[in-house]
Parts: structure tokens; C-alpha cells; sequence
């Protein structure tokens, strides 16, 4: 088989499109490193389609994918069930000849037996850091030579571990162009007096913190090992960007600061080189200080995602966020009053309905929430993702794996395990939302701002504006899949 034609396809569910909540849209790293990497091997028949913001139904992807008849599809799923891609890619051969379907992504590695079932269309699956092993089976595939395409076939076929990338300075730049720079916005307001066009890219991967709601299959990156890119390499591809058009740019680590000394030295090498640039990442807690932060600002930082996650020392502790889950709130206070006078925008990260939360302890989150003073919140609900401690922990008591694979933080409680009510959580959310966003200071600090940033801007402001009133509409929001009573289990 010689691949003239290799597709790179993002799949997800419509409730990314659909849920009354603001999503921030981020493009498909694995896929556009592939992209580079084949790029650079001079394969150039090559397309990526990513469903969640070319907004295409299962339908109108066949008919494209028929159209295009591809030899290679490189398919990366999350969110969705194993059923449906099994069910999509069994579609996808019927109109096509001879297509060879590799999966990849978060589905296909915590779902690969299920993937690789007796009939199942999918030829190859590959777990965790995909981006080398993909090219490298796609390059043998397109040789000719079928002793070394069985070879690769089953290499791969009984690889069962998440592979990772060691070397990140192996990995090619990413390259986009304008129009996906237009694509991918930053939906989160910056202060930035003109249009933002945001460049993504990643200095590190992994991630040594333990809590318990976090997964591989949300995070950016697979391992609880750290690897960094160099310094050097890092700003080099953010003047790559800044080239392709990119004003701002957002570093999509899990944990930007899970290392000082890499945060240290990738500012002093931005301003070594004078780059005028802000840039924006997530940070925890724990690991950072006044230092780090004036530093970061004077490197151009100028928004950060913290995760603050609840109120209740007694929620922090087992979420196992902190090892002093009784000063969290105090520390919470400090680094974002900390912040805010250096003069980095914040966002604050919470979440509801965690495992035996009370309403009480909702409102510890809502209090601590208005003494941050952040510039903006984002409240998620407390979902059992695989590969979390927290799925494995409660594994007894969770329903069955249909209502799972419902799970989106941003959706409904599917699976409920607080000492609330699903129902009722969603109205705490709403409640939650109201009382921050909608307090008179907020409001004046937020339009003192940012008002420039939104007239600069109007597609984000209409965006964000029509999805948050969709969210403080007093209306249930409850899902029509299941009965409300069975959705519960206490």
C-alpha cells in the first residue's frame, strides 16, 4: 500500500457545540504535531479536518471523507463512546478503499481492547503520546514493503502501554496558519487593545500532582514524569509563531510552573531577545510565589488559569489537592491578591459537586470565590474521567459505563456522588456564577478592563455574552437522555 492520502481527523461529540456553557475551543496538538512531522517528510498529500470547530455531523464527515477517499486515517476521539467510533469507522470503510484507520487520543487509550475488538474496523491503536509512532507507522506503511508494514502492524497492535515522548525537542514547530489562527481564538479576555490572534504551544509535559479528579484523558499530555523543552527552543517557537501572525500566545502545559527553574529561564530568555509578546498559561497554588510571578510578568505574562477548586478545607483534602488542605483558602487569597498587584489577569477554577460535598461546603467555594477578586471563574462539576483516582476509588459505587461516557464537566452530573442533588447543583451553579459575575464591582472592574479588548474583538464578546446568559437563564437545564432519578446514587 503506498498512502498518497493521509486524513488527520479531531472527532467529538456535539455537546462540545451545544452546552449552555462558554467552551474554549483548543486545536488538536497531537494531530498538528503529525502534521509537521509528515510535512517534513514530504508527504503532501495530506488534510486535517477537526470536527469541533468545523462543526461537521457524522453525515457530512462521511460524505467529505468519501469524497476525499483518503489511504491513512489518523483519527483522534475524546468524549466519546467506543460504540460510536467503532460504528464510524465501520461507515468509513464501507465508502472507502482500502483505508487503513489508526486511533489515537484519550479513547483510544483508555478504551483500546474495547477498540480492538473481534471485527472491529480499526486497524492499528495507539496509546498515549502518539505523535512519533503514528508518522513512523504511516512512513512504513507508504513504503511498500509489506515484511515491514506486518512488522509495524504488530508492534503496534500489542504496544498496551501509553507511550510518551522523552525528547520534546524532537518534535517539530507547529505551524498554522492565519486562518486557523482565526479559528482557534482565545475566548477569554486579555488585556490587549486590538484583535488577538493566539498561537498554542507547549513547553512540557506531565504532571506530579495527585489529585484525584484529574486524568490523562482531559490533561494536554500523558505521565506524572516531567519533560521540558529547552529555553532556547521554547522562545525560538514563539517568535515561530508570532511570524505566522500570532499576537498572543497561550502555553497549553498542564502545569506551566511545575518547575521554577524552567519558568525562570524561559522568561530571562524572552527578554534577553527583547520579544514583546504577552502570553498566558495554568499554574497551581502550591507552585508559585511572588518572585515567580513578577518574573513571569516582566517576560510578558499576562493571564493565568489557577486551580482553586473549592472552598472547604475538607473538600481540598479529599481531593487531594494540597498536603495543608486547612490554609488552602488563606493561600488562595494571597497568590491572587499577589497577582492582581503585579498586574496578571486570573482566573479562578472551581468545581461543584465533588464526592460528598454538601451545600454548605458549595457555599465556602462561593465565599472564598469573591475574596479572590479574579477577573474571571470557571466552574466545572465533578466528573469520574478514566484513569482518575477518583474512578478508581469510587468504583463501587459509580452506574454503568453508558452513563459514563455521558461525562462532561461542563454538561450535567451525570454521576453524582455529592450530598446534593443533580438538580440542585445545576441551580447552584447558576447561583454560583451569578454571584460573582453579576455583583456591581465585578461588573465595573471587568468593563474598566476589558471594554477596549471587546470592541477590539466582538466576536468573542458575542460569544461569551450569548453562552453566560444561556447559563443565568432560570430554566432547569436538565438532559432529556436519562430520568433525573436514576442519575443520583448516595
Amino acid at each position: 500500500m503506498t498512502a498518497k492520502r493521509i486524513l488527520l481527523l479531531r472527532i467529538t461529540p456535539s455537546i462540545l457545540r451545544t452546552v449552555n456553557h462558554p467552551v474554549h475551543h483548543y486545536p488538536p496538538l497531537t494531530l498538528k504535531y503529525i502534521q509537521s512531522i509528515l510535512s517534513q517528510k514530504n508527504f503532501i498529500n495530506l488534510k486535517l479536518i477537526d470536527d469541533e470547530v468545523d462543526h461537521l455531523k457524522s453525515a457530512e464527515l462521511i460524505k467529505q471523507i468519501s469524497y476525499d477517499q483518503p489511504d491513512i486515517l489518523v483519527l483522534f476521539a475524546n468524549f466519546i463512546s467506543p460504540d460510536f467510533i467503532r460504528a464510524f469507522s465501520q461507515r468509513l470503510k464501507q465508502v472507502t478503499t482500502d483505508l487503513f484507520i489508526i486511533a489515537i487520543g484519550p479513547v483510544a487509550t483508555w478504551n483500546r481492547e474495547s477498540l480492538l475488538c473481534n471485527s472491529s474496523p480499526i486497524d492499528v491503536v495507539i496509546s498515549g503520546e502518539a505523535e512519533q509512532a503514528v508518522a513512523e507507522l504511516i512512513e512504513q506503511l507508504s513504503s511498500g514493503d509489506n515484511s515491514t508494514q506486518d512488522y509495524y502492524r504488530q508492534k503496534f497492535m500489542h504496544t498496551n502501554a501509553a507511550i510518551t515522548v522523552e525528547d520534546l525537542n524532537s518534535l517539530p514547530y507547529l505551524e498554522f496558519s492565519k486562518q486557523e489562527l482565526k479559528k482557534y481564538s482565545f475566548i477569554y479576555p486579555v488585556r490587549l487593545n486590538k484583535k488577538v490572534y493566539c498561537g498554542y504551544m507547549e513547553t512540557s509535559r506531565g504532571c506530579v500532582c495527585k489529585c484525584i479528579f484529574c486524568s490523562q484523558y482531559i490533561r494536554k499530555s500523558y505521565s506524572d514524569r516531567l519533560r521540558f523543552k529547552d529555553a532556547k527552543r521554547v522562545v525560538d517557537e514563539v517568535e515561530n509563531l508570532v511570524s505566522k501572525g500570532a499576537n498572543f500566545i497561550s502555553f497549553e502545559d498542564d502545569n506551566f510552573a511545575s518547575a521554577s527553574e524552567h519558568v525562570f529561564s524561559i522568561c530571562k530568555e524572552i527578554k534577553r531577545r527583547k520579544l514583546k509578546i504577552k502570553w498566558a498559561a495554568e499554574v497551581t497554588i502550591d507552585e508559585v510565589n511572588e518572585e515567580l510571578l513578577k518574573e513571569m510578568r516582566s517576560a510578558g505574562c499576562e493571564f493565568l488559569q489557577l486551580g482553586v477548586e473549592s472552598g472547604s478545607g475538607r473538600i481540598i483534602g479529599l481531593l487531594n489537592k494540597t498536603n495543608q488542605p486547612e490554609t488552602w483558602g488563606l493561600r488562595c487569597k494571597k497568590i491572587f491578591n499577589m497577582a492582581r498587584q503585579i498586574g496578571i489577569a486570573t482566573c479562578a477554577l472551581l468545581m461543584i459537586g465533588s464526592p460528598t460535598e454538601t451545600e454548605e461546603d458549595i457555599r465556602k467555594s462561593i465565599n472564598l470565590a469573591i475574596c479572590l477578586r479574579p477577573d474571571l471563574i470557571k466552574l466545572h462539576f465533578f466528573c469520574f474521567y478514566p484513569g482518575s483516582k477518583a474512578r478508581e476509588t469510587f468504583s463501587e459505587q459509580l452506574i454503568d459505563a453508558k452513563r459514563i461516557q455521558y461525562m462532561y464537566h461542563h454538561d450535567y452530573p451525570y454521576i453524582n456522588l455529592s450530598k446534593i442533588h443533580s438538580g440542585r447543583l445545576i441551580e447552584l451553579r447558576r447561583e454560583f456564577y451569578k454571584r460573582v459575575l453579576l455583583s456591581p464591582r465585578f461588573i465595573m472592574n471587568h468593563l474598566c478592563k476589558y471594554f477596549l479588548y471587546y470592541l477590539c474583538n466582538l466576536g468573542n464578546f458575542k460569544f461569551l455574552i450569548s453562552k453566560t446568559l444561556s447559563l443565568l437563564r432560570n430554566k432547569k437545564n436538565l438532559p432529556k437522555r436519562f430520568d433525573l432519578g436514576l442519575l443520583d446514587k448516595r
